[in-house]
């Protein structure tokens, strides 16, 4: 689907602009993509045009983008939770129009609830809680009271978890302190053992290991350099038809795999990359044009700000991951005996590596990370 490979691209290009601070991070590309889906729908112009870009949604009609979003099949599989809601938290007694209220029910499974932005503390606890447990509790405090006020109008949410089993557990046993190079020395980390079938490939610098989820409905992606320095350069290549092609390359291959466990929590203002990637119309009240959401004179909405939170938890039972958008809009068999098996080709995570959890059935990005220190 054309939305699938938009949606990759916006991911690659969101983690290059997040990726450029230091150390772990984990984002869902997904999250922020839906939350930036809901105002497209209701933006025009420049605005939609802009929006339209960053997704690269530019050869697609938003008509078609929102129906395929409508349309687009279930992400995950057996043994797999993931969970994905949308949420509008309007301004009390503003007038959103009935249509884009409907849209994005219809699409997006969203409705609105009315709050008091007035009482910004009362209405930061109202979203913070609804956060909160779509995600299992992982994600607590997306919203500060003083990110609210008065003037706000709109806020739009996007909330996921994910938790799955790996197809293969590792055992515990199995888990020993080992060398992780860092920028600052070696590091003595828990780190995972075992010897199974994976899908495997290399790229120019590169190596890939896929981990299946539960019956293989998903997976995670670990993108390891070869040198142990060469994150860096691995990032600044990066595109998404070379990480689709570096995936596709992949074959079933007997593989030692040597893994730390890691855990990453990542909060971001999302206002300067998004605006780095061409969304700026709506972030100025002089230029946005959402008058699709609603269109009141001399109280125009614009975007005021854009706040992103994760949490990943990776261990040797599988992995654990939730993640948060928010949208501040304001006014304003038996043989002979043969050769011996080749050994498995080892696969020794041991220096710093970037990893996606990817939908088998659709190939789409969901979450996108680094890890430099899993210390």
């Amino acid at each position: 689907m054309a939305i699938t490979a938009a949606e990759n691209a916006f991911a690659v290009d969101l983690y290059k602009r997040l990726g450029k601070a230091p150390g772990n991070f984990f984002v869902s590309p997904y999250s922020i993509a839906a939350a930036l889906g809901m105002v497209y729908a209701g933006a025009k112009g420049r605005t939609a045009e802009e929006i339209a870009h960053a997704l690269h949604l530019d050869a697609v009609p938003r008509d078609m983008f929102l129906q395929q979003v409508k349309q687009a099949p279930p992400v995950g599989g057996d043994g797999i939770t993931f969970e994905t809601a949308n949420a509008l938290w309007g301004a009390d007694r503003y007038p959103f129009k009935h249509d884009y209220l409907a849209t994005i029910k219809a699409v997006f499974g969203g409705s609105l609830t009315p709050l008091d932005f007035s009482n910004p503390e009362a209405a930061a606890d109202t979203i913070n809680g609804w956060v909160a447990q779509k995600t299992n509790n992982r994600i607590q405090d997306l919203i500060s009271p003083e990110a609210l006020n008065a003037l706000t109008r709109l806020v739009l949410t996007n909330a996921v978890y994910f938790k799955a089993p790996w197809s293969t557990q590792f055992s515990t046993y199995d888990t020993v302190p080992t060398g992780f190079r860092t920028a600052t020395g070696t590091k003595m980390v828990p780190t995972m053992n075992i010897t199974d079938f994976y899908s495997y490939g290399a790229g120019v610098g590169v190596k890939l290991l896929a981990l299946p989820y539960g019956q293989g409905g998903m997976s995670m992606v670990i993108i390891l350099p070869d040198a142990a320095d060469g994150l860096a350069a691995v990032e600044a290549d990066l595109d998404a038809a070379r990480l689709e092609g570096w995936i596709a390359a992949g074959q079933s291959t007997k593989v030692r795999l040597v893994l730390p466990k890691f855990k990453t929590e990542s909060a971001f203002d999302l206002n300067a990359p998004l605006q780095s990637l061409g969304i700026t119309a709506a972030f100025n009240p002089l230029t946005a044009d959402l008058t699709g959401i609603a269109d009141v004179p001399h109280d125009k909405l614009y975007v005021s700000d854009a706040i992103h939170k994760t949490y990943i938890d990776v261990d040797e039972n599988g992995t654990e991951a939730a993640a948060a958008t928010a949208v501040m809009m304001a006014a304003a068999a038996a043989m002979a005996p043969g050769p011996p098996p080749p050994p498995p080709v080892p696969f020794i995570v041991d220096h710093p590596f970037l990893y996606l959890i990817q939908d088998a059935g659709t190939g789409r990005i969901l979450f996108m990370g680094r890890v430099t220190d899993p210390a």
